[in-house]
């Protein structure tokens, strides 16, 4: 049953993904328990855009992403919101 109000923000290195490897393996048990409850999982890393998005699509994440150092936010182009997005569109393909 999905929870709707509930969030989860992660931070990513040495957090979510493994200091040394960057694999979310250690992490898979708990991924999955958040999908599962419905809870969107909004990654928040220094990282770019570029970066976060392979990591999301790996994560099989919909959630909208915070880079940059909470610099920007971005948001999957499919994702429903219940208002609306005036903005740029970037090409990730």
């Amino acid at each position: 049953m999905p929870n709707t109000a509930a969030l989860l923000f992660s931070d990513l290195d040495g957090t979510l993904l493994d200091h040394e490897t960057y694999s979310f393996d250690a992490a898979r048990p708990a991924l999955h328990r958040v999908q599962d409850c419905g809870i969107p999982l909004i990654l928040n890393t220094s990282k770019t855009l570029v970066e976060v998005i392979d990591i999301n699509r790996a994560l099989h994440n919909k959630a909208p992403v915070i880079i940059e150092n909470g610099g920007a936010m971005a948001f999957p182009l499919d994702l429903e919101l219940p208002f609306e997005l005036p903005g740029h569109e970037i090409d990730t393909e």
